[in-house]
């Protein structure tokens, strides 16, 4: 018991040890404080590592814990002038965070209390729940240990690793991204140990690491303390979001990566810090490397940028010139989106939804009774109190409510991207070769997962808003 205890703490503070190595060479101005610091490094941490060990397995290199963590190692030397930069005893901005975080500011309203107590309640039954039984549902084995398996065993990516997973194994899609995958193969490396319970750990570490980041990024958008552990655990609470905490689906990860994304830049345009277009950044390449899904988030993402751009020479506060890097920056992340497209290509791979074969044999005369279908689904969902308690009616309030603000100012950076990934994977569904019934039935209540952290926000944002304004202007 021991044993294992200190393995997920060395297999933590080890990915953790790589993300935080990316943050501080970015966060050059210490814009982010420490608790989103923490979260973020494991979250980028297995990114990147999942990312280094693929590159390994395509150059040949065995996996081992001392390969996978040296060149983290070197980054870290690298970066010894930032770590002294960033923790001298002579920083002002460290010195500022210490002054906020040691104040004597009072812990406001007994519901800020209540709702801690509960958001820690949440957490540790998450622990409990992933790590009482192994990885088990169908598509979490089939889809992404089954992979890590294969991997794991050959201590590489062999040649025809893809060709397997694609003519030996049923509905494994072998187009899918791999950063799951590696994410349990650097698990058993690490604690050399091939333990079917044990990995799940990497779920509820995935979802303690978010709440920190969701509960200081609320913070970082103005929004009261006690509010902010309100709306985190009313977040953590939902029974759905809660369940793909535990079960093993890349679901929740990528819903992890969408959100940072966009919540994020949301704040990188509302204070101007350029960390937080770093961390959008990042996380949207993780996205794209955790589902395909993440095609979506790229192109949110791209979205939401030219709006900036646009936006600053709209209101002649600067020239295209002077957003050089960004436009470089998304230039590059879609040259890997592209390059990944090309290797799937060139091993033999699709996807079973959209491919050219699906559009050209495409019948428009059932249009309206996908539209019928979809519609159905969609406020089936919507009132479905027992999955997602009251969030999306309260959104659906809110949002009519401040409609005149809805895509105004920048809480447009959280508004445009939940409803254009709700239009793309609506569009997915009137293109879907597949049943319409059947595909809306397995995946519906899990694509909207991956915008209800985005929604959640709003709904704080709004609040927020409500609860500063003077009671005469209500």
């Amino acid at each position: 018991m021991t044993g294992d205890l200190l393995n997920i703490l060395g297999f933590i503070l080890a990915t953790s040890f790589a993300g935080f190595n990316i943050i501080i060479a970015y966060d050059r101005k210490d814009n982010l404080s420490e608790m989103e610091m923490a979260g973020l490094s494991y979250l980028f941490g297995i990114g990147a590592i999942a990312v280094e060990m693929f590159i390994m397995g395509l150059a040949g290199i065995k996996f081992t814990a001392v390969y996978i963590l040296l060149p983290w190692v070197l980054l870290a030397i690298v970066n010894i002038p930032r770590f002294k930069a960033r923790f001298g005893k002579k920083n002002p901005a460290a010195a500022a965070r210490c002054g906020e975080a040691c104040s004597n500011r009072p812990f406001y309203g007994i519901a800020g209390k209540i709702a801690a107590a509960l958001l820690v309640f949440v957490i540790c039954y998450a622990f409990f729940v992933a790590l009482v039984r192994p990885v088990e549902s169908y598509d979490a084995v089939a889809i992404w240990s089954l992979k890590a398996k294969i991997l794991y065993l050959d201590k590489t990516v062999t040649p025809d690793f893809l060709n397997i997973i694609k003519t030996k194994f049923h509905g494994a899609h072998s187009d899918y991204p791999l950063l799951l995958p590696f994410s349990q193969v650097w698990f058993y490396t690490f604690t050399n140990n091939f333990n079917d319970i044990l990995v799940k750990v990497l779920f509820p570490s995935g979802f303690l690491a978010f709440l920190a980041v969701f509960y200081m990024f609320l913070k970082k958008a103005g929004i009261d303390r006690a509010l902010a552990v309100i709306f985190t655990f009313f977040l953590a609470s939902i029974r759905q979001f809660f369940n793909y905490s535990t079960n093993g689906y890349a679901d929740m990860q990528v819903a992890v990566y969408i959100s940072v994304t966009f919540l994020a830049f949301f704040l990188w345009a509302r204070k101007k810090e350029p960390a937080y277009f770093w961390t959008a950044l990042f996380s949207c390449l993780f996205a794209i490397w955790t589902k395909n899904e993440g095609m979506v988030t790229l192109l949110g993402f791209i979205l939401v940028s030219c709006i900036y751009i646009f936006e600053r020479l709209k209101i002649g506060t600067g020239r295209i010139s002077g957003h050089r890097k960004m436009i470089f920056s998304i230039i590059c992340l879609t040259a890997l989106f592209i390059a990944w497209e090309f290797f799937k290509r060139h091993a033999g791979l699709r996807d079973d939804v959209v491919n050219s074969k699906v559009f050209a044999g495409y019948d428009i005369s059932g249009i309206f009774s996908r539209a019928a279908s979809i519609l159905y689904e969609y406020q089936r969902q919507i009132f479905g109190v027992k999955y997602w308690d009251l969030a999306w009616i309260a959104f659906i309030l809110i949002a009519a409510a401040g409609f005149k603000r809805l895509f105004s100012g920048e809480v447009k950076y959280i508004t445009i991207p939940i409803f254009f990934t709700l239009a793309c994977y609506t569009a997915i569904y009137f293109i879907t070769p597949n049943s319409i019934d059947w595909q809306l039935r397995t995946t519906a209540s899990r694509l909207l997962i991956h915008i209800l952290p985005l929604a959640m926000f709003y709904m704080a944002f709004e609040a927020g808003l409500l609860l500063n304004k003077p009671p005469e202007s209500r």
